[in-house]
């Protein structure tokens, strides 16, 4: 479960907060169980939260993205479709998640269903 925090603490210079993707990691093995790792569901739970942190904080693109190129480079993530989304969605009972703003500080934002949903696209289509 290190590898992601390590991963994101290299691309924000900074020690990683372990609360960073953990609402969206948890509800994600709650909807799999055993279908992936914990290091996998903990990546896929960051690579959404800072999606979300990108397109509502202004979090960069480009660190975003690479993340997501040097997890992925180390580690196969697991896939799942839009068939899944209700159940995911299902498996969140707080919208409040630890974002990272432009200026890569942590910041707490409720966000919507929807953002949620879009975050997931996000993964999905990667």
């Amino acid at each position: 479960m290190d590898k992601p925090f390590e991963l994101l603490s290299q691309i924000t210079a900074q020690p990683a907060d372990r609360r960073m993707g953990s609402t969206i990691a948890r509800a994600l093995q709650a909807t799999f169980g055993s279908r992936a790792s914990d290091s996998d569901y903990t990546a896929a739970g960051i690579i959404c939260t800072l999606f979300l942190s990108a397109i509502l904080e202004g979090f960069p693109t480009i660190k975003l993205h690479t993340f997501v190129r040097n997890y992925r480079e180390e580690s196969s993530l697991f896939t799942f479709d839009c068939k899944s989304y209700d159940t995911i969605i299902a498996n969140i009972s707080n919208y409040n998640l630890l974002l990272i703003d432009k200026n890569i500080k942590y910041t707490e934002k409720k966000v919507s269903k929807q953002e949620i949903l879009e975050s997931l696209d996000f993964f999905t289509n990667q």
